[in-house]
């Protein structure tokens, strides 16, 4: 076996190391309000492994009225609930401060309440945006394929979407970015000795 091809298998192999690392699932979705001219919430679901946060933030059309909860549920193919650990959550930006946990089964559920928190509701302005972070139990052969998040304001009520989790690409953790160093640079060597043995 000459050089280039013991190059080309190395950058192969470093290859194959990426594709087995950690990965990032990221799911984007909006979640709209029975009445459309009600206005929207944007949810960001971040997911590595069994490690997932959710994000949500006022969007355009701005709702109208503030978020006062925020609940998430992961479902499995058959559509059950899969179990899931609530590590905690509370708005980030101008009116910082913590949300309270309610323990609510397999359904990861966070609430602003006036009286016990000195925080302000999750603002229609866009000028914060809601963080919580769970952590789901492994289900092998059987992974959580939707997830559904429910905005509540005290005014409209209930905001939902389900979204398909199994659609979206994965973004490559950063640790595994760079295992794909060792694969890259013998590749770049080899294809630079080429172009100069051609010139």
């Amino acid at each position: 076996m000459n050089n280039t091809k013991i190059k080309t298998t190395l950058g192969l192999f470093g290859l194959l190391l990426l594709s087995t690392g950690a990965r990032a699932q990221v799911t984007a979705f909006n979640v709209t309000n029975p009445n459309p001219g009600e206005g929207q919430w944007h949810v960001v679901v971040d997911q590595t492994g069994n490690a997932f946060t959710v994000n949500v933030v006022a969007t355009t059309p701005r709702p109208a009225s503030d978020g006062n909860q925020v609940t998430v549920t992961f479902l499995d193919t058959a559509n059950n609930p899969v179990t899931a650990v609530n590590n905690g959550g509370g708005i980030v930006g101008a009116h910082s401060g913590p949300w309270l946990n309610i323990p609510n089964g397999n359904t990861v559920d966070w609430k602003w309440v006036a009286t016990l928190l000195p925080t302000q509701a999750l603002d229609t302005g866009g000028d914060d945006f809601f963080l919580g972070s769970g952590t789901l139990a492994p289900i092998p052969g059987d992974p959580a394929v939707e997830v559904d998040v429910t905005v509540y304001d005290s005014i409209n009520g209930p905001w939902t979407a389900t979204e398909d989790l199994t659609t979206e690409a994965f973004v490559p953790e950063a640790s595994s970015l760079a295992l794909l160093l060792p694969g890259l640079i013998p590749m770049g060597i080899a294809l630079r000795r080429r172009r100069q043995t051609r010139a």
